[in-house]
């Protein structure tokens, strides 16, 4: 009767069938848990789409390029090079730059909305190392306990695994899931925009290879053999199809008539709905598209404008995520250290609106000199600098509204002047 036939005479399953145990507890890696046959989001979408990949790469570089910066808990800026926590932060591990360990650190948070730190600790040292995880090597030990969801994360190395407890772990998550412990990714936001535009790419690639024309439809009057059919297709294939034999005529008999299968490229239009595609992702990367090359989308007034509002709106929260887990992780192994943040002054992207901020604080009247150098981060001048210092020629309201009599000139009677030529009169 066939599959359809089958389907509609099955019958259903009896209700007195005795349920089946409960299977046993599956580690499922975050992608299995986010959604059921889902593509690779390493492959499929960092790999594969040049907007994912240009948008990861901006975010990342943008985050590992400022540096960080620690104080000790009486607010002054630690600057030995042979502190500990200087020191790890500098070389976070031996294959790593603290810049390449950031940069890796933003790029799993792009492509999976998660990253996991593991430090290496020793009972004499402390922390000696950093090394960062994707949720693809990272399995969690659910509780389904709202307040502590994870009772241990199981690490894989490749050769071995390793079990470690939730604070032997430092979890970096981007947004709230439905799940309970694993963030998403902007990726998987803009999944069907990503799956959209890689689509469209290998239809273009197929319709170039194909002579940029559809499929086609032969039609033999009379039956063919398998051999013949064979010849037919090969025949078709190499003097029609590829970019090589473009323009190529095709020659049929009277026997025989060939008709176009599919759309065409004009028909389909894949221009404007990959540019839409592009777009869409970079607004779930909160990456303005002029960045990755949209030179038609002039969302803001230049690429300068574009720049500032991304570091504000992307740059900035990143680095609050990112340094706010990892301080809150690693000052309590360091009793000297009061803060771990970072310098914000290196956000170039950001140089416009300090270059604003510094000269409004400079320029601002109500302010003493020692209050706009600890805005800047600057020690006090002592006593001299509480003064508030204003320009000397502005005059109180109350002395300006009377207006100053001024004494017309008077000409000195004793003074005849220069006598006339004509008239020999003084003037």
């Amino acid at each position: 009767m066939g599959i359809i036939g089958d389907l509609l005479t099955r019958k259903a399953s009896p209700a007195t069938v005795p349920a089946k145990p409960a299977p046993p507890m599956q580690f499922l890696s975050s992608s299995q848990l986010i959604g059921k046959n889902m593509w690779s989001q390493f492959v499929d979408g960092f790999e594969r789409n040049p907007y994912v990949f240009q948008c990861i790469n901006i975010r990342a570089g943008s985050v590992s390029s400022v540096p960080p910066v620690i104080f000790d808990t009486a607010g002054n800026e630690i600057t030995n090079p042979e502190h500990p926590l200087k020191k790890l932060l500098e070389r976070p591990n031996p294959r790593q730059s603290w810049a390449q360990f950031i940069s890796q650190v933003e790029t799993y948070l792009g492509i999976n909305g998660n990253a996991f730190i593991y430090p290496v600790t020793t009972h004499f040292s402390g922390i000696r190392e950093l090394w960062c995880f994707n949720s693809g090597e990272v399995t969690p030990v659910r509780t389904n306990n709202k307040f502590e969801p994870v009772s241990a994360w199981i690490l894989n190395f490749g050769d071995s695994t390793r079990t470690v407890t939730p604070d032997e772990l430092i979890h970096i998550k981007l947004n709230n899931s439905s799940d309970k412990v694993f963030g998403v990714s902007p990726m998987y936001v803009a999944r069907i925009n990503v799956e959209m535009q890689n689509a469209a790419g290998v239809w273009n690639k197929n319709t170039l290879e194909n002579g940029a024309r559809p499929s086609l439809i032969m039609k033999v009057h009379g039956s063919l053999t398998s051999k013949q059919r064979k010849e037919l297709r090969a025949e078709v294939r190499n003097r029609q199809q590829g970019p090589e034999n473009n323009g190529n005529v095709m020659i049929i008999d009277d026997q025989m008539d060939a008709t176009p299968n599919g759309f065409t490229a004009v028909e389909m239009d894949f221009v404007e709905g990959m540019v839409m595609n592009s777009r869409a992702i970079c607004v779930a990367y909160n990456v303005p598209s002029e960045l990755v090359g949209d030179v038609a989308n002039k969302t803001y007034a230049n690429l300068a404008e574009a720049r500032s509002q991304y570091a504000k709106s992307c740059v900035l929260p990143e680095l609050e995520l990112i340094y706010g887990e990892l301080s809150s992780y690693l000052l309590p192994w360091y009793d000297d250290v009061g803060r771990m943040t970072y310098d914000v002054a290196q956000v170039q992207d950001l140089a416009g609106d300090q270059t604003a901020m510094y000269t409004a604080i400079t320029t601002c009247d109500f302010l003493t000199t020692n209050e706009k150098r600890e805005i800047f981060g600057y020690d006090d001048v002592g006593s001299d600098g509480d003064v508030i210092l204003t320009n000397m020629s502005r005059l109180p309201l109350n002395e300006a509204v009377y207006a100053v009599p001024v004494q017309p000139m008077q000409q000195d009677p004793g003074d005849g002047g220069e006598p006339d030529a004509d008239t020999g009169e003084s003037l």
